[in-house]
């Protein structure tokens, strides 16, 4: 049987109390996040823009099954350096956004519990990482591969594991693999508690969506399709849309970061209870 159950009015209303009262400013880490992102964005969009401009352009509306076929194998043959350097640089990207989230979930748990967790924080992940990455593209994988297979078993499995990165960023010495179990077993029989919890956000996240439908119905046919018009639109498009996500990101992550430190807290009359021993 689950522990008492937590309430997610009330972890939603102390994430409200922390996102006013916190030492550093969340909205104002998440402003600098959220500029991190929009940099290597903006590098990314140049790097794609390259490696177009370096390949043959074909049209997806008179693309002949053989060359569908030759440009999947195109992946995985020789390649000229600059499309393998851009290439490169994109993955590495994408993992340093992985490690960026990791540090402002570890920034969101240090608020949580009353803290004081600098600007700094952000890079906290970089401590440990490889296990960060290894953890990450695990999660994706199942997630990926349970949302394949009719939805459901992609929500189970995004449920089942929400707190495996935080028992990392709590104890970076434990294995990924510990992490993962012991989340599993923070989460049995909470799994409705979270899906509630992460429902409960569902109109906030409509409004971003629906801010992010517009900006692109909207601005996408101001801007050349160029690097200097790209560019622009995804400066424009940020400025637009941080409006909703700087409120949005650390509101949900700071209610999820104060349910999980309610659920790990151990009785006053009882001492830590250890996660089983069952493998992964």
């Amino acid at each position: 049987m689950p522990p008492t159950t937590i309430d997610r009015r009330t972890a939603k209303a102390e994430a409200r109390s922390l996102l006013r009262s916190a030492k550093v400013s969340p909205l104002r880490l998440t402003l600098l996040y959220l500029a991190i992102e929009l940099l290597l964005s903006e590098i990314g969009t140049a790097l794609d823009r390259l490696t177009q401009e370096s390949s043959a352009a074909l049209d997806p509306t008179t693309i002949t099954p053989d060359e569908l076929l030759d440009l999947f194998a195109s992946f995985f043959i020789a390649r000229t350096p600059i499309q393998w350097t851009v290439l490169f640089l994109s993955i590495f990207i994408s993992l340093l956004l992985w490690v960026l989230k990791a540090g402002y979930s570890s920034y969101c748990l240090g608020v949580s519990r009353g803290e004081l967790t600098p600007y700094e924080s952000l890079f906290d992940g970089f401590a440990f990482v490889g296990k960060v990455l290894a953890l990450t593209f695990l999660m994706l994988l199942l997630i990926g591969v349970g949302l394949s297979f009719f939805l459901l078993p992609g929500i189970l499995f995004f449920l089942m594991y929400r707190f495996a990165l935080y028992n990392l960023c709590t104890d970076p010495s434990i294995s990924i693999w510990e992490a993962m179990k012991r989340s599993r077993l923070q989460t049995d029989g909470r799994k409705m508690e979270l899906f509630l919890l992460n429902l409960s956000f569902l109109p906030l996240i409509l409004l971003l969506l629906a801010a992010e439908v517009a900006v692109s119905m909207l601005l996408s046919p101001l801007f050349a399709y160029t690097l200097s018009g790209d560019l622009l639109y995804s400066l424009f498009a940020f400025v637009i849309t941080s409006a909703v996500t700087v409120f949005l990101m650390p509101y949900m992550e700071l209610a999820h970061t104060v349910y999980f430190v309610r659920l790990t807290a151990a009785p006053a009359d009882e001492p830590p209870q250890k996660p089983s021993a069952t493998d992964f």
